[in-house]
């Protein structure tokens, strides 16, 4: 199974030419832009949304998104702080609308719509969305959106309200720098 780390070492290693000054324009974009955006859902979509049949949904909801340690899924404790620093990090009240970038399958999200007035969980993977929606999705406040991140006006034009707050847990590592200085 793939974890993250791994994800973006692939993703590297098959693009990695082009980090060489070396770029093939598609339609205005990098070849590697191009390629990811064609490709990636499907990518991520097969290397997040294989289970482990073995596993109840919780567990595999922790490992489903690399909420691991030594291979074993994070306890429920650490889950638990995992989550209360994100939510004392940020400060959320009770009046904040969030937006969680690059929220997966809503192990964070749901905690954090049990803190903010509501939470706007966005992904790239449908499968992970998917998760979220069948397994934390029924409250009144939380909502789920597929979205490509590297492209925040459409945050504006899908009718989101303004946020006053954004958490951005385990996600770095799938951007570029320069997609990062973007978002």
């Amino acid at each position: 199974m793939f974890f993250p780390l791994q994800v973006t070492l692939v993703l590297w290693q098959a693009f990695k030419h082009t980090a060489t000054g070396v770029r093939d324009v598609v339609a205005g974009k990098t070849w590697r832009k191009a390629l990811l955006d064609e490709a990636a859902d499907a990518y991520v979509d097969s290397v997040w949304c294989e289970g482990d049949e073995s596993l109840s949904d919780r567990d595999n909801h922790f490992f489903q998104v690399g909420a691991t340690f030594a291979g074993e899924r994070i306890t429920n404790e650490q889950h638990h702080e995992l989550c209360n620093s994100v939510i004392t990090g940020l400060q959320i009240a009770n009046t904040d609308i969030v937006l969680d970038a690059c929220c997966g399958n809503g192990l964070i999200t749901d905690v954090l719509g049990q803190h903010a007035s509501a939470v706007i969980g966005v992904d790239f993977s449908t499968c992970l969305l998917a998760t979220a929606k069948a397994h934390y999705g029924s409250k009144h406040n939380v909502h789920y959106s597929q979205m490509d991140l590297t492209k925040p006006d459409l945050l504006v034009f899908a009718g989101f309200p303004p946020v006053t707050k954004v958490c951005f847990h385990s996600a770095v590592q799938y951007f570029s720098l320069e997609d990062l200085r973007e978002i």
